[in-house]
């Protein structure tokens, strides 16, 4: 055995103990540099992330961005500037039909809905940019996303109307456009591409306006914003086929100008159509005629979220802006005419049964909207808008001499 220095040994001693920490140092940072500690290898997981939030909602979402942005942490919004999320996982989220009450992103039937600064939304006959979206006007939204605050994936603005004034009535605060009657609340109608207000005594026989709003059970439409337009715009009706024969049909009423051609197949009585075209006459002739689902958003969403006024159902029943209501949330009661609304998710069947039931804002706060320039390269700053607090839910008990109450029917125990 080989005899060393005492003061040599020391050193080797001390020598081999700092690389062995070394190497123990060494090899506690290569487990965690660049994987945020988690082990090398990914382990598969069949199991979707947890989310707060609604119970029914399944889709996994990204943080949504701030102020409308839709920003993913810097990754890609969308594919093309149509503003789909990448990696979308079908069919999930919620499907909103409502007004729009607010922006910061925008608020819909108390959402706060996020969109991509490229994300194109369709209006009328094209897509326009985000920065056409003004307050009052109704939007149909496919979101992503759980509790109060989502991100759309797609996005168009409704008109239920849009064309010439055939005839305008200020002391009743009317107005028809290809005969639809329209009912004019103070403070919603704007000229100069949105830039300001004016008064109905502004309107004459033969303006254009875009309308938004939602139609009551009597057809009567409740504008929410009405805009002036150039008279080359569009014109727009969406309704019910009427009446159908093989050398046109109406809608609401109204006789459209189409050739056989232009028709969808198997278009009669009943159907819900949207038809974008041009006035003549008096007349609406077409260019375009959509075929509308019975039910919004079919098989696209599985959630649904829903603003119009309650009727009966063609098939009898309830109706909430013509979608029909399986069942209603259980001790809700709603009155014909009344104005709500309904959340809730959408069976194996399609059908729409809303477990929440609330009163929407009616009355809107024309400010904090952008003007409107379609050809901006980047959307101009907007000013921020608190969101509205959720109203209380509706529990009211009908006075004798009001219309039908429609009550939930008891629910059956399960055996």
């Amino acid at each position: 055995m080989t005899d060393y220095p005492a003061k040599s040994l020391f050193g080797v001693v001390l020598s081999r103990s700092i690389a062995a920490l070394v190497l123990l140092l060494l090899g506690g940072c290569a487990s965690g540099l660049g994987t945020g500690g988690a082990p090398a290898i990914p382990i598969a997981s069949t199991q979707a992330p947890a989310q707060q939030g609604d119970a029914n909602t399944t889709v996994a979402q990204a943080n949504p961005g701030i102020g409308g942005t839709g920003e993913k942490d810097g990754k890609s919004p969308g594919i093309g500037g149509t503003g789909q999320v990448a990696g979308s996982p079908g069919i999930g989220g919620t499907g909103i039909i409502g007004t729009v009450t607010g922006f910061g992103s925008i608020f819909v039937n108390g959402f706060e809905v996020d969109y991509a600064p490229d994300l194109a939304i369709t209006f009328k006959d094209r897509t326009v940019r985000p920065d056409a979206l003004r307050i009052g006007q109704v939007v149909e939204v496919v979101a992503e996303g759980s509790g109060q605050r989502l991100a759309a994936r797609r996005l168009s603005i409704r008109h239920e109307v849009a064309g010439p004034i055939e005839k305008v009535d200020p002391e009743r605060r009317m107005a028809f456009v290809f005969g639809q009657r329209i009912e004019i609340p103070s403070g919603v109608i704007s000229a100069s591409n949105g830039s300001r207000l004016v008064s109905i005594n502004d309107l004459k026989v033969g303006d254009h306006i875009d309308v938004s709003g939602l139609r009551r059970a009597n057809g009567v439409i409740a504008a929410s914003r009405i805009d002036k337009t150039a008279r080359s715009e569009p014109a727009v009706l969406r309704g019910r086929v009427t009446a159908s024969g093989p050398n046109g049909f109406s809608v609401n009423g109204m006789r459209i100008d189409a050739t056989a051609g232009s028709r969808p197949a198997k278009l009669g009585s009943g159907h819900d159509v949207l038809v974008i075209g041009s006035a003549s006459g008096g007349r609406l002739r077409a260019q375009r005629i959509n075929r509308l689902a019975p039910r919004p958003f079919t098989g696209q969403v599985k959630r649904l979220s829903v603003e119009g006024y309650v009727g009966r159902a063609i098939s009898g029943g309830v109706a909430v802006g013509r979608i029909p209501i399986t069942q209603l949330p259980a001790r809700a009661r709603v009155q014909a005419g009344e104005r709500v609304i309904l959340d809730g998710s959408i069976n194996a069947r399609g059908s729409f049964a809303p477990t929440r039931l609330r009163a929407p804002l009616v009355k809107l706060r024309f400010r904090g909207e952008p003007r409107r320039n379609l050809n901006l390269q980047t959307p101009p700053s907007r000013r921020q808008v608190a969101p509205v607090p959720l109203p209380p839910a509706i529990n009211r008990v009908p006075a004798p001499s009001r219309p039908p109450v429609y009550r939930a029917p008891p629910r059956r125990p399960i055996r």
